[in-house]
């Protein structure tokens, strides 16, 4: 089930058989690497290859869900093709993973509701790929509905909490009837309170008979040490343009039309990507941008990370060595990369972030 790593993570893929044929799958891993570079997915194989099926499997992540998934639907909505349809199902089906009735709080009147749409989304997807065409964009609408309905305003289902841990820890202890392997995938551990890290940790020490532990980090040098020293860390390199292109091929976008796999989510998430774009260059070369504007898009998309992320990504090709104001872009870079991410950990207000950006920018370059 793993084979569709070797077009994307062939060194990955052949370790990953190796352990696997030799049922030397670690108890505890880390998968590390940068965003849309198939950590997700890689788990999710793995668990169906250590015999773990949906009901033995518990996700919890802070990915963006609110972006991914509208992309995905708009995509099917536009493509109407098999392959559209697949990647539709198997981005609905990982978010869906994330409502194993084992993380459901008996007293919670709200989480049960969103476990209920949960269940109709599951409901929709099981229809595909077999939708006819002319009743497509219906079959969106109302999938389109039951996410709302679950995700609320929020575009992601957050890190993972103390109950959660403590949920997990309760599942685990029970056998099933059919004695499945169980696999608990987490994603963004670094993102959590130090309250969820210390809880996990407990588990991680003696991990539970029959239980794979799957950690997903983009950063990983902020998870507790206490925790990486009983992991076995697996490094996922970025996506090469060949593994990238491969990728929307099996999805029905043309390879090349995109840069990478992040700039198609934004794109057909219904960002106006060109805008981000312009202002973003705009502000690393002039340090002005029409604030007002791009403050009001930014909140409309919620795109305030992607535009730090491209101003950033300007910024930095705005520094070269040959120039003669090297040192003070590469100061500026540095400055404003800090506070960025200060920011984005502390959760700070972003349009007070994105004042301070371009006012030291403009100082600096004026």
């Amino acid at each position: 089930m793993i084979t569709s790593l070797e077009k994307t993570q062939k060194e990955l893929y052949l370790l990953f058989k190796k352990l696997l044929s030799g049922d030397k799958f670690p108890l505890v891993s880390i998968f590390s690497g940068p965003s849309y570079s198939g950590r997700m997915y890689a788990s999710l194989r793995i668990a169906d290859s250590l015999g773990s099926d949906y009901a033995s499997t518990i996700v919890v992540s802070d990915r963006e869900y609110g972006r991914i998934i509208p992309a995905a639907i708009n995509l099917y909505r536009e493509k109407k093709t098999y392959r559209a349809a697949l990647f539709l199902k198997q981005t609905v089906s990982i978010f869906l993973s994330e409502f194993n009735g084992a993380l459901l709080d008996s007293g919670s009147s709200s989480l049960k509701k969103k476990f209920e749409s949960a269940g109709n989304c599951n409901d929709l997807i099981s229809l595909l790929p077999d939708i006819p065409e002319k009743e497509t964009d219906s079959f969106c609408k109302s999938l389109e509905k039951e996410v709302s309905s679950v995700m609320g305003k929020k575009t992601s289902t957050g890190p993972i909490t103390v109950g959660q841990v403590r949920n997990i820890k309760e599942w685990c202890s029970t056998s099933s009837i059919e004695n499945k392997r169980k696999t608990v995938i987490i994603e963004g551990l670094e993102n959590s309170l130090p309250a969820a890290s210390n809880a996990l940790l407990k588990i991680l020490e003696e991990p539970p008979e029959n239980t794979t532990f799957i950690l997903i980090s983009e950063n990983i040098s902020s998870i507790p040490m206490t925790i990486l020293s009983r992991a076995r860390v697996f490094n996922f390199k970025a996506l090469d343009k060949d593994a990238v292109n491969h990728i929307f091929d099996s999805i029905s976008v043309t390879p090349g039309l995109f840069p990478d796999f992040e700039s198609f989510i934004w794109k057909y998430s219904g960002t106006d990507e060109e805008l981000l774009e312009k202002a973003a260059l705009e502000l690393a070369r002039t340090g002005k941008t029409d604030v007002p504007t791009l403050a009001a898009e930014l909140e409309i998309s919620k795109s305030w990370d992607r535009f730090f992320y491209l101003f950033l990504k300007n910024l930095k090709n705005e520094t070269e060595p040959e120039r003669a104001d090297f040192e003070k872009k590469l100061y500026l870079y540095k400055e404003l990369d800090t506070a960025i991410c200060r920011s984005k950990t502390f959760n700070q207000n972003m349009r007070l972030l994105l004042d301070y950006v371009v006012f030291r920018t403009g100082e600096f370059i004026r």
